[in-house]
């Protein structure tokens, strides 16, 4: 099994910028929002200095309705006595 922590040499470019946290922390969830907004930032910047948008690393719209889909789907399949419930496409 491989660990990859921030300072390893193992990281590649991308896991190096978004690894945040001194070594030895536990990460995943203050990342990932920082993640989320650090890419929102480019974005935002991007447009309001005229240039092109870059094409950002983050959850879409279409990430956030499949993300609410998923959630009725449980609903339901937990409203049915937990039969399995397929998800609507």
């Amino acid at each position: 099994m491989t660990r990859y922590s921030r300072g390893n040499s193992n990281l590649s470019e991308a896991a190096k910028a978004n690894s945040r946290l001194p070594w030895g922390h536990p990460e995943g969830f203050i990342e990932a929002f920082a993640n989320v907004y650090n890419e929102a930032f480019k974005a935002i910047s991007a447009e309001r200095s005229g240039k092109r948008i870059p094409e950002i690393d983050a959850p879409s719209v279409e990430d956030g309705v499949d993300g609410l889909r998923f959630l009725e789907t449980i609903i339901a399949s937990s409203k049915s006595k937990s039969k399995w419930t397929r998800m609507k496409a």
